[in-house]
């Protein structure tokens, strides 16, 4: 992941070295280089297996998984070792913009080739690789956009761009000081949406925010309330990232997982003199469609409106328990009752409303 320009704007290499947290160093992640929020099955044992779960459920959304793969924004190389268990390592080519992921990231997967390069540039010829895998480095980006035809420039004919990203509100970019560039997107319609107008086809993108975001924010909030019990991390250190824990909680819409195919038959157009590609017009959105009923998208989107507010009611609510039971602990039993009553606050205002006021 890149250091700055067009690429991301996170180097993992500094987050598992430099982070007093993530660091530990590398403690959540059982000493791997994965730096992600992984997929939690029931029977998943921690942040690690939840990581390799993420991968294999990324590789399912592939038809097959023979021929040539990209992993793009590989960080200290987690990802692309992983994919050595199911493709030889002279098939698996690796980016990333940092030359200290890069360095991390050859150690642990000899064979590979290591490229250093930015996500939104690929110096590679068109119809090079069969799969194209990207986790969560996208979220990252100032534009989806470009990424998405440079991935479709790239894939050969029939072959698979697979994806995991974070949808989050529009101020939260702004926040991030990565502004989107017309790519903005808020939920997994959109986002198939986004893939066909980028001249994939066969879209598929799969709603996987209780599995990867919700339950690996609730591991990370027991890890550092763990962390702050036994006394590893000051209380300071232990309100910073509860707070960037918080603000993530707000400001995240979706987590999904994505695939979609470059159609076997593609028309490329580019700009006299850019190299670029053009944006696919009107032949890759396929009939016209019907016109909108006004009445359904209304309902459709104050019932979206309901479901992501309660959502987000109770990541509070969860939030505040784990606080309150903090407290607890400390034996500050008047600060623990105040945030148990604003869990419970929040729990109440989640649920349905039933009949009308008495």
């Amino acid at each position: 992941m890149s250091e700055r320009g067009e690429g991301t704007r996170r180097d993992d290499g500094h987050r598992l070295s430099g982070n007093p947290i993530l660091g530990l160093q590398g403690e959540p992640f059982e000493g791997s280089s994965f730096v992600n929020h992984g997929f939690w099955e029931e029977e998943t044992r921690g942040a690690r297996q939840a990581c390799e779960n993420l991968v294999e459920k990324l590789l399912a959304l592939a038809p097959g998984r023979s021929g040539t793969i990209l992993d793009v924004a590989c960080g200290a190389g987690a990802t692309t070792g992983h994919l050595l268990r199911h493709y030889p390592a002279e098939r698996v080519t690796a980016i990333d913009g940092s030359e200290k992921n890069l360095e991390t990231a050859r150690a642990g997967a000899p064979g590979v080739t290591f490229r250093r390069m930015e996500t939104t540039a690929l110096e590679f010829p068109e119809g090079t690789f069969d799969t194209v895998i990207c986790v969560e480095a996208v979220t990252h980006l100032e534009s989806r956009d470009r990424f998405l035809l440079e991935a479709r420039r790239i894939l050969k004919p029939g072959g698979r761009l697979l994806l995991a990203d974070i949808l989050c509100e529009r101020w939260a970019d702004s926040f991030n000081r990565a502004p989107r560039q017309g790519s903005q997107v808020r939920d997994p319609g959109e986002y198939e949406a986004l893939l066909v107008r980028a001249g994939f086809e066969r879209p598929e993108v799969v709603d996987a925010t209780e599995e990867s975001w919700v339950r690996s924010n609730r591991q990370m909030t027991r890890y550092l309330c763990d962390l702050y019990g036994r006394g590893r991390i000051d209380r300071a250190a232990y309100n910073r990232s509860m707070t960037r824990r918080l603000v993530g909680t707000l400001s995240t819409r979706y987590y999904v997982l994505a695939s979609a195919a470059k159609p076997v038959r593609v028309e490329v157009r580019e700009t006299a003199g850019a190299g670029e590609i053009a944006p696919p017009g009107s032949e890759w959105l396929g009939p016209a469609a019907a016109p909108p009923n006004g009445l359904k998208i209304l309902l459709e989107r104050a019932r979206l409106a309901g479901a992501e507010r309660d959502m987000r009611l109770r990541r509070m609510a969860r939030l505040e328990e784990a606080w309150a039971r903090l407290l607890r602990r400390d034996g500050d039993r008047r600060g623990a009752l105040r945030h148990a009553r604003r869990a419970r606050l929040y729990l109440e205002a989640s649920r349905p409303m039933g009949g009308g006021r008495s």
